[in-house]
């Protein structure tokens, strides 16, 4: 990409309202570490059934949105928008394929994680940008805030980083009690609030510090947001649980009292 392409990070745009910030030596390590990231990014959410490839899908669809229709990236973009479509009708089957299956091992989910960062640097990056790196980070703020909130939960218990685990945000909601289908909609419905918060941040013209500001708030509590939802869900479950343990008690409560209503009638 950064050798045969000459595609590299050689600015954030302006993040601070200081004005552009250009990376300079830094490209190259700055293109390199925001790439793995990105990649592992899309490796790491990719955990259950069309999660992996719907985010890839969102963000690709929101740059190309935001991107002028005759740009060179616009037409890869939608040739990946049109093969990732293919693969879900078969990751996540209906009534009529239901017998036939394919699953996106880590090839596949690196392979949109290195798509996904390769066309958000196309057209974020040079003299003529469609739209600035601040708006472009929306449309990758769920996969990096679960990668990021990973790493550091790793990190603090003494774990390797890209060990295997279960903090991802797709197992925490499961163990609260969601189905797969039911985490998949959650996740792309927050993935897509925020792809919309880009495609109109990029429309608008909105300066990079104003979106760049909530965006990194997000991507340090994203994790702390999805974690309250799954506390609301098991209490949810819980007092479900309660009313129907409690309810053969109630009733069997008022079958005695009907008992002893009926005796004191006879006795009278």
């Amino acid at each position: 990409m950064m050798i045969g392409g000459g595609l590299y990070l050689r600015d954030i745009g302006d993040p601070f309202g200081t004005g552009l910030l250009g990376l300079g030596i830094l490209a190259i390590p700055g293109s390199v570490l925001v790439t793995l990231s990105v990649i592992n990014a899309f490796n790491f959410i990719d955990g259950i059934d069309d999660l992996g490839a719907s985010m890839a899908l969102i963000a690709l669809t929101a740059g190309g949105l935001a991107t002028e229709v005759g740009a060179s990236a616009v037409s890869v973009a939608v040739m990946v928008c049109g093969a990732t479509l293919g693969f879900l009708l078969f990751n996540f089957p209906g009534f009529r394929n239901r017998h036939l299956r394919t699953f996106m091992g880590d090839a596949g989910s690196t392979l949109l994680g290195f798509v996904v960062v390769w066309f958000a640097l196309s057209i974020s990056q040079g003299a003529d940008r469609s739209l600035s790196p601040g708006a472009a980070l929306w449309f990758a703020l769920m996969p990096l805030s679960e990668f990021f909130s990973c790493i550091v939960r790793r990190v603090a218990r003494g774990k390797m980083p890209l060990r295997a685990g279960r903090e991802h945000f797709h197992y925490v909601l499961m163990r609260a009690g969601l189905s797969g289908r039911q985490v998949l909609a959650v996740l792309v419905a927050f993935s897509v609030l925020y792809a919309t918060v880009g495609l109109i941040g990029a429309s608008l013209r909105v300066a990079d510090w104003a979106l760049f500001a909530p965006w990194i708030t997000l991507l340090g509590l994203q994790s702390f947001i999805i974690r309250g939802l799954a506390v609301r869900l098991r209490h949810r479950r819980w007092r479900a649980a309660k009313v129907v343990v409690e309810l053969p008690a109630s009733v069997a409560a008022a079958h005695s009292y009907e008992r002893q209503l009926n005796a004191g009638r006879e006795a009278a």
